[in-house]
C-alpha cells in the first residue's frame, strides 16, 4: 500500500537552543532565528549509558547528520520513593543536557511522565532548509514492489519498503532506499574465561515460608501493586496440612505472570513461563507431601512490566488459582485461603552485588548442579587490555541478572528461545567506565540451571572490508 503525506512542519520541543534566538512555529514549519528548518532527531537514553560514554555517542550521532537529541525524562529512576531524587551518575539529567549543548545540538526533552520504550511500566539523513516552502513525506509501505505515485501533477517512483523527502514538494532530495555503506565484519575475542571452580563462590537464597513472611492475606494478590516495582520476584506461600485420603497429589498453578517457580517443604517441584503470544499458563507437578504441615513457596516473576496498550491500569500479574489435585477427583483449592508474601529476594534485600555488601551472607564454595535454584554466584577478574568494547558472554546461563562493580548490566533470559530456536541476546555490553585495572567484582543472580563455568568476558571490534555496497539505488 502506498500512503503519501503532507508534512507542514517536524514539530520539536526544543530544550536547549545551542545558540540562542527565537524558536517559534506558525503552522508550516519551526522558525528558529528567522530561519525555517525541518529538524530530525535521534534518540539516546542517557540512563541507558554511562557519563563517560555521552561525549562519544552525540559525537557519532553528529557525525552521522542528527542535529537533535531526543530522551525521555526516566522519573521512576529520579524519584524511586516519593521525595528521594537522584540525578547522579547516570541519571544526571542537566549534565547530558550540557553535553549535548557543548556539542552544538539542539535537545528534545520528552518530559513525560510515560515512557514507551521497552521501560518499566510506562531519523537517519538530516538536512536543513534556510529558506521557505512546504515538505512532502512520500511512503511505500510495500515490500517488494515498485510504487508510482501522481503528486502535485509529478510522477514519483517509490523503491520497496522506502520514503522519500521532497524538496518544496517537488524535487526528491533523499529517499531512504537510497543508501550506500561498505561491509564490516564483527570480530569478538575471548579474553578471558571463568573456568576454575576455586576462583568462584555462591551463595544460594533462602526460600521464605509462610511463617517467615510479614505481609498476610485471604486472597492472591495481584504482583504489580504489591510490588510496586521494587523487584521483578514477589514469593506466594502457604501451609496445610493434607487429608490420609488424597493420593497422587498434583500442585496446578495458573499465572498471568511472565515465569513461576514451584518449591514444596523446600524442595524445587519445577517452573513455567508464558510468551509474547500466551500470556497465561499453569503448573502442573505431582509433589510429595509429608502427613505433617506442608509448606508450598511459589514464587512469581515478572520480567520488566508493561509498558504500552489499551487499558494499562487494568492489565494484572501473578498467581489467579492454585490447587492441589488428588486422585479420584479430590482437590484443596487454595485460592482465597490464608497467603503469605515477601517481596523480593534476600540476596536483593541484602543488595549483596554491591561489593561492600558481600560480607551480609556467607559465601561457600562452588558446588555447581543441574538443579540448582536461586543461587548467586561471585568472582572477581581484571579488566582486558586495549580499548574494545567489553561484553560479557553468557551463552551457557538460563535466566537471572548480572552486575559488575555494583553496576547492573542487565537481565538476562537466555534459556529462552525466540521463534528462529536461538536465545535473543547472549552478549552483555560491560561499559568500561564500569571496570578497574584488577579485582573487578562480577555477581551472577541465577535463577535456575545456568553454568558459570563457560561464560567468558570478551572484546567486539570490527574490520572493514573495503567493499561498497548500494541498496535499492533510485533511479537516475
Amino acid at each position: 500500500m502506498v500512503w503519501w503525506l503532507l508534512c507542514w512542519a517536524a514539530l520539536l520541543v526544543l530544550t536547549t537552543t545551542v545558540r540562542g534566538g527565537e524558536v517559534t512555529y506558525d503552522g508550516r514549519s519551526l522558525i528558529i532565528e528567522g530561519q525555517r528548518k525541518i529538524l530530525f532527531s535521534g534518540s539516546i537514553h542517557y540512563p541507558r549509558s554511562t557519563p563517560q560514554m555521552w561525549p562519544s555517542l552525540i559525537a557519532k550521532a553528529k557525525e552521522g547528520g542528527l542535529d537533535v537529541i531526543q530522551t525521555y525524562v526516566f522519573w521512576n529512576l529520579h524519584e524511586p520513593q516519593t521525595g528521594q531524587y537522584d540525578f547522579s551518575g547516570r541519571y544526571d539529567l542537566v549534565k547530558f543536557i550540557k553535553e549535548i549543548q557543548a556539542q552544538d545540538l539542539y535537545a528534545c526533552l520528552r518530559i513525560g511522565p510515560f515512557i514507551e520504550s521497552e521501560w518499566t511500566y510506562g531519523s537517519a539523513y538530516v538536512f536543513q532548509e534556510d529558506t521557505g516552502g512546504c515538505v512532502a513525506f512520500l511512503l511505500n509501505n510495500d515490500e517488494r514492489n515498485n510504487a508510482t505515485v501522481q503528486f502535485n501533477n509529478i510522477s514519483v517512483e517509490l523503491l520497496p519498503k522506502s520514503m522519500s523527502i521532497m524538496k518544496d514538494c517537488e524535487n526528491v532530495i533523499f529517499n531512504t532506499a537510497k543508501v550506500n555503506t561498505k561491509y564490516n565484519r564483527r570480530i569478538s575475542r575471548s579474553r578471558q574465561k571463568f573456568d576454575s571452580t576455586s576462583r568462584w563462590e555462591e551463595f544460594k537464597d533462602d526460600i521464605p515460608n509462610f511463617l517467615t513472611t510479614s505481609l498476610k492475606s485471604n486472597t492472591l494478590l495481584e504482583h504489580m501493586n504489591t510490588t510496586k516495582d521494587e523487584s521483578d520476584y514477589l514469593w506466594y506461600t502457604f501451609r496445610f496440612q493434607q487429608n490420609s485420603s488424597c493420593t497422587e497429589p498434583v500442585l496446578h498453578v495458573e499465572s498471568l505472570g511472565h515465569v513461576a517457580y514451584a518449591f514444596v517443604n523446600n524442595k524445587y517441584v519445577g517452573a513455567a513461563h508464558g510468551s509474547h503470544d500466551v500470556k497465561g499458563f499453569t503448573i502442573d507437578y505431582p509433589v510429595s507431601l509429608n502427613n505433617e504441615m506442608n509448606n508450598i513457596s511459589l514464587l512469581s516473576v515478572m520480567v520488566g512490566l508493561p509498558d504500552s496498550g489499551a487499558y494499562l491500569e487494568r492489565r494484572i500479574a501473578g498467581l489467579t488459582r492454585v490447587e492441589i489435585k488428588c486422585a479420584k477427583n479430590e482437590s484443596y483449592n487454595f485460592t482465597n485461603y490464608e497467603w503469605g508474601y515477601q517481596v523480593g529476594l534476600l540476596g536483593e534485600r541484602l543488595q549483596i552485588y554491591i561489593p561492600q555488601n558481600l560480607s551480609n551472607v556467607e559465601w561457600s564454595k562452588l558446588g555447581i548442579s543441574n538443579n540448582q535454584t536461586f543461587t548467586w554466584y561471585k568472582i572477581l577478574f581484571d579488566e582486558p587490555m586495549g580499548n574494545d568494547p567489553v561484553t560479557l558472554n553468557l551463552t551457557t546461563m538460563g535466566k537471572g541478572e548480572a552486575w559488575i562493580n555494583g553496576q547492573s548490566i542487565g537481565r538476562y533470559w537466555v534459556s529462552f528461545y525466540n521463534s528462529a530456536g536461538t536465545p535473543s541476546q547472549t552478549l552483555y555490553h560491560v561499559p568500561r567506565s564500569f571496570l578497574k585495572t584488577s579485582g573487578n567484582l562480577l555477581i551472577l543472580l541465577e535463577e535456575a540451571g545456568g553454568d558459570p563455568l563457560h561464560i567468558s568476558l570478551d572484546t567486539v571490534s570490527t574490520k572493514d572490508l573495503h567493499e561498497h555496497i548500494s541498496y535499492y539505488h533510485l533511479p537516475q
